[in-house]
């Protein structure tokens, strides 16, 4: 299965952070599934780095303003012309978005997802991860968009919301039987 990690792209966020991707990179690594990141910063690089130690090749995916974010052991590398491209690139190539906490560019790529199931009725799955709340407030906009009848759709139908590491990894292999 092709998975794409939508995660953050700073250095300087809490260990929990890194200790979360360990865990999610790990399963990435037992399942073998091909995985999908940005460049070789924050979790995103992390992740790369991690899975690539452990005899995975991950897939950057990366805007050319970033371009100077591709490691020199980075060998299975997409430059994409604009963000929108990116993300295109992503919702064709993958199965599952797994989204970290993150910030704009996680949100971008949370929403332009869930627009693609809820308009295209895109196949892909997403899990996203509300680690000590993390997404709380934006799963609230959710629903207020559902209460004022802004959409009929219920958000859950569209995503899976882990609360934990061990949810993450429920409904990860949830998505895998399916597939």
């Amino acid at each position: 299965m092709n998975v794409f990690i939508a995660c953050s792209s700073k250095d300087n966020i809490d260990e929990k952070f890194y200790q979360y991707a360990k865990e999610v990179s790990n399963l990435l690594i037992e399942t073998k599934d091909e995985v999908f990141v940005g460049g070789k910063i924050g979790i995103m690089g992390f992740i790369a780095n991690y899975v690539r130690k452990n005899n995975i090749e991950p897939n950057i995916v990366i805007t050319k303003k970033y371009q100077s974010e591709i490691a020199k052991e980075d060998k299975k590398v997409f430059i994409a012309e604009s963000v929108n491209d990116r993300i295109n690139y992503f919702l064709n190539k993958t199965e599952l978005f797994i989204v970290f906490p993150g910030s704009l560019g996680t949100l971008n790529e949370l929403f332009m997802a869930l627009e693609s199931k809820r308009t295209d009725g895109s196949n892909l799955d997403i899990i996203l991860l509300n680690i000590d709340g993390f997404y709380d407030d934006v799963i609230k906009v959710f629903e207020n968009h559902a209460n004022g009848k802004f959409f009929d759709e219920n958000i859950h139908d569209f995503m899976y919301v882990a609360r934990s590491i061990n949810e993450l990894k429920s409904y990860y292999k949830e998505v895998r039987e399916k597939r």
